[in-house]
């Protein structure tokens, strides 16, 4: 279960690093929910698409994730608790509570709910 969990991490990070909005959407269930940093839900691969297509320019963004907690839920689907920690050039890190559910989707796991939130 953890290589599971720390190749779905590895993945988002790598797609958000070049802020690869096709990879990123690729990342999520068809049937996704996705709660990101601003007031609207997103479903599925297009709202993603939509959710990152709509953020500002972050020209040399980088996150890392840690304090990463999981909990299988089944045999396919698997909750994740961690911090993400955000980074933009010449900006403190900006860390986020942010929760994923994995669920094995024809055989790939994807993220079928993910939902952030400010860390005071």
């Amino acid at each position: 279960m953890e290589a599971v969990v720390q190749a779905a991490i590895a993945r988002w990070v790598e797609a958000f690093g070049r802020m690869d909005v096709e990879a990123l959407s690729g990342l999520y269930t068809a049937d996704a929910l996705f709660w990101g940093s601003t007031p609207t839900l997103h479903r599925g691969p297009d709202g993603v698409k939509a959710y990152f297509a709509g953020l500002p320019p972050m020209d040399g963004a980088a996150v890392y994730f840690d304090d990463v907690h999981f909990t299988a839920a089944g045999p396919d689907v698997i909750n994740v608790a961690m911090t993400a920690n955000f980074s933009l050039p010449g900006q403190p890190t900006f860390p986020m509570r942010m929760t994923h559910t994995l669920v094995r989707d024809a055989g790939e796991w994807r993220i079928g709910v993910h939902h952030a939130s400010r860390k005071e």
